[in-house]
């Protein structure tokens, strides 16, 4: 439709509080989808985030939509743009369609409320100005064409976990470029991976690369706004590189299928502390635990750290588990089983290298 064409709308037009449900079908039988088709029903603009009004889209259903993929997307003629709460105030035009994640095997009431609309707003989701602090891009690329992106953001008071509203999961989960959250479950392919300003410091997250044996890839930086000292590295924990993106793309032709996350990492890290060619220490392994687990996941183990001596203490001080982890493998599993829920600390000595996380067991 070109640009100026008059719509003609037939029917009753709504004023008052609309909902219709979605429901994931990829969760309850494995052979659908979880995506959801839907529009904005009235006559007016409605707003997406907290940014555009304290009344809105996504907190009105953050608990019908699945948490890791607490989003709007909204097709922009060529791939899906995806707004959240990092988006910018954003809001949706009169009859204008977008995707949402059902996060219930039962049919759920997806809302929009009277209170949501809005007469602001031009366009097609339309951002305002963005609200982030810091953040960069990266791309993935066969020769010259473009194949996958994945974003990353930093802002006060987010988290290595899942930020519903926040992070937001890839539309297509078997993009050839994603992250896993560097606090969470490692199942999830995210294209917006955001965390805390402190996390631009010494941070190491999972990063998914999906070729083919034989063909040729390179990772560059797209877009970038940190501060001046901080440094991305991309670590290939197989062939024991460390490539500053800053100063050069990452280029690699696959030996075999590449898939999975425990080969490939980005850094985060002041020049000033690393640089090409270091070893990043014992501070950059990931340490945590989802919910549902029984069990501590180490991920960005590495073969220069030796032998790492693991620890669990309560907040007593007892000693309650002790383990030794063979560093030739990148990801391994603490058990926590038989814990009650409470506060742990989890340390890890590496020779003269110690490191002390918290996790909860619930």
């Amino acid at each position: 439709m070109s640009a100026g064409t008059t719509v003609a709308f037939t029917g009753e037009i709504q004023t008052t509080d609309q909902s219709i449900n979605i429901i994931n079908n990829d969760g309850l039988n494995n052979v659908g989808r979880r995506w959801n088709l839907v529009s904005n029903p009235f006559p007016s603009y409605i707003a997406g985030n907290t940014a555009a009004s304290a009344t809105n889209f996504m907190d009105a259903n953050s608990s019908v939509i699945d948490s890791e993929f607490l989003a709007v997307y909204g097709w922009n003629g060529s791939e899906y743009t995806i707004y959240n709460q990092l988006s910018g105030a954003f809001s949706m035009a009169p009859g204008q369609g977008f995707w949402v994640a059902a996060a219930s095997t039962s049919d759920a009431a997806l809302d929009f409320t009277a209170a949501m609309r809005t007469t602001t707003g031009t366009g097609d989701f339309v951002s305002g100005p963005q609200l982030l602090t810091y953040n960069v891009g990266l791309k993935l690329y066969n020769g010259e064409i473009e194949r996958a992106a994945t974003n990353f953001y930093f802002r006060n008071g987010l988290t290595l976990g899942l930020d519903p509203g926040y992070d937001a999961a890839a539309y297509n989960q078997s993009t050839k470029l994603s992250t896993r959250l560097a606090g969470g479950s490692q199942e999830t392919a995210f294209a917006i991976n955001a965390m805390d300003i402190d996390d631009l410091q010494n941070t190491r997250v999972p990063l998914e690369i999906r070729q083919t044996a034989g063909q040729a890839f390179t990772i560059s930086i797209a877009d970038m706004d940190l501060p001046e000292d901080i440094y991305v590295y991309l670590e290939d924990t197989l062939n024991g590189t460390l490539t500053s993106l800053n100063e050069e793309d990452f280029e690699l032709t696959a030996q075999s299928n590449l898939s999975g996350v425990d080969r490939f990492f980005i850094v985060f890290k002041s020049n000033s502390v690393l640089s090409s060619g270091d070893t990043l220490g014992i501070d950059a392994l990931n340490v945590y635990k989802a919910n549902a687990d029984s069990f501590i996941t180490i991920a960005g183990i590495s073969p220069d750290l030796g032998q790492l001596d693991v620890t669990l203490y309560s907040m007593l001080g007892q000693t309650v588990h002790q383990e030794i982890l063979n560093t030739a493998t990148a990801t391994q599993r603490v058990s926590t089983g038989g814990l009650t829920s409470g506060l742990y600390i989890v340390q890890i000595k590496s020779g003269n290298q110690t490191t002390v996380k918290k996790i909860i067991v619930k």
